[in-house]
């Protein structure tokens, strides 16, 4: 971790790195503690980057379940550490936005904007000369530390000071405590990892919980060839949530899109196709809403990969895989813990007619637009729903190719997250869109 220690008298930066176990020398930047001289010391953001500084670094869909469980009202997150990593949109809020950031993250197509990958809580402000009011550890949230440069609150912008308790603090070297090494210390709160298991030093490996795929014997696909494999798991009980990351040979399979299985609520946005040029493709699901995936014993189609075969293809688990240095792959249960589930692929020629290719904004304050792709001409209906059976619907019949389908507003749906169902033909799509204010 790079810290700085800033002189306040000269202007100089001052850069410490610190070891395997997190310590550094302050002395090497202030001398010894004997002159009248203010320092500043907090974190370097523009050098932590990296290795354990990666955004994703112990942020997985269980993550997600935690938070999302704390905004169900089902069990609260532990205070006051986990609020503080949830709060991705650092708003002082827990909600379903930080959620849609987190699933980004997760699938390598975002990154956390409002706040940096680690946050750090300095040491000095939890010295028991100084007061916090609320108590911090009730909400740190609406907690207010009482500090001898000004009054500071979990946000920057509300608070007295102009500073959060989470900035950078300044110490003068004649203080008695200086020489305390609590306080030139720091606790780190890494964003998104409210579980707590977050690498915090190299290398970061990612656990191989030894989840493959099968596949169910077929018919040779041969060069040019289009096709539908079906991605299915069976287990007893249920499922509450999964993630994964598929490795294909872009030699021999070219993934074309994604679509719905059996399961809902379905969304392009369950994917993250970054890398897929190189042979990755990770998968996200979780219903905000808290409904599990329940197998009991039964095969079900959790999604489909419409591809086209390169080369010859006879055996395709020969050619999609489970990778765990993609990302880890983790099924659980609705006790968070994980579950053994028996994953296949199946291959079924072309049948696949039409596509959901985006909706946007998701979030959204206001508008949303669908972008759909139909094979042939069909008609089409797409509604969207609000939990207090609230819903704006748009139909017609449409031509083959791509079209795009706006609602120039969701004002009249209550809540802060829609469902929507798309319904083309005999074909369903289903996703949820998160709603901002």
């Amino acid at each position: 971790v790079r810290i700085n220690v800033f002189e306040e008298s000269s202007s100089q930066n001052c850069a410490k790195i610190t070891n395997s176990a997190g310590e550094y020398t302050v002395t090497e930047c202030t001398g010894q503690f004997s002159e009248d001289e203010d320092y500043t010391i907090g974190q370097l953001l523009q050098g932590n980057t990296g290795g354990i500084f990666e955004h994703d670094n112990g942020v997985t869909v269980i993550d997600v379940a935690e938070i999302r469980r704390h905004i169900l009202a089902v069990k609260e997150l532990e205070r006051p550490y986990s609020w503080i990593a949830a709060d991705i949109s650092n708003n002082g809020l827990i909600t379903t936005q930080d959620l849609a950031i987190i699933t980004k993250v997760i699938l390598g197509i975002g990154s956390f904007q409002q706040v940096p990958s680690w946050r750090f809580l300095p040491e000095y402000v939890l010295h028991p000369q100084f007061m916090f009011e609320p108590y911090f550890d009730n909400n740190p949230f609406t907690a207010m530390w009482y500090s001898p440069e000004g009054n500071r609150t979990y946000l920057a912008s509300q608070s007295p000071s102009g500073k959060s308790y989470l900035d950078d603090i300044t110490l003068n070297l004649l203080d008695p405590d200086v020489s305390m090494s609590a306080n030139w210390s720091f606790r780190g709160i890494k964003t998104g990892d409210v579980n707590f298991n977050a690498a915090v030093s190299l290398p970061m490996l990612n656990e191989d919980y030894g989840y493959t795929f099968s596949a169910d014997p077929h018919t040779c696909l041969e060069t040019g060839q289009t096709a539908v494999v079906l991605v299915k798991a069976n287990a007893p009980g249920k499922i509450d949530g999964y993630q994964m990351g598929i490795r294909f040979d872009e030699g021999a399979v070219q993934v074309l899109g994604y679509n719905q299985g059996d399961v809902s609520p379905f969304s392009p946005d369950n994917f993250g196709a970054a890398n897929l040029n190189d042979g990755e493709l990770r998968t996200m699901w979780i219903d905000y809403a808290g409904s599990p995936i329940v197998l009991n014993n039964t095969t079900k189609t959790l999604f489909k990969l419409h591809v086209k075969a390169l080369r010859q293809v006879c055996d395709i688990a020969d050619y999609i895989e489970l990778d765990h240095t993609i990302i880890e792959n983790l099924f659980y249960d609705p006790d968070l813990n994980l579950k053994e589930v028996s994953l296949a692929l199946e291959v079924q020629a072309e049948e696949i007619k039409h596509k959901v290719l985006s909706v946007y904004p998701n979030p959204t304050n206001d508008a949303v637009a669908f972008d759909v792709e139909l094979g042939e001409a069909a008609d089409m209906t797409i509604q969207l729903l609000d939990g207090s059976n609230g819903s704006l619907s748009s139909s017609g019949s449409y031509s083959a190719g791509i079209h795009t389908i706006s609602f120039a507003s969701t004002s009249a749906l209550q809540g802060s997250l829609l469902s929507y169902r798309v319904t083309i033909g005999n074909e369903l799509y289903t996703g949820n869109i998160i709603k901002v204010n």
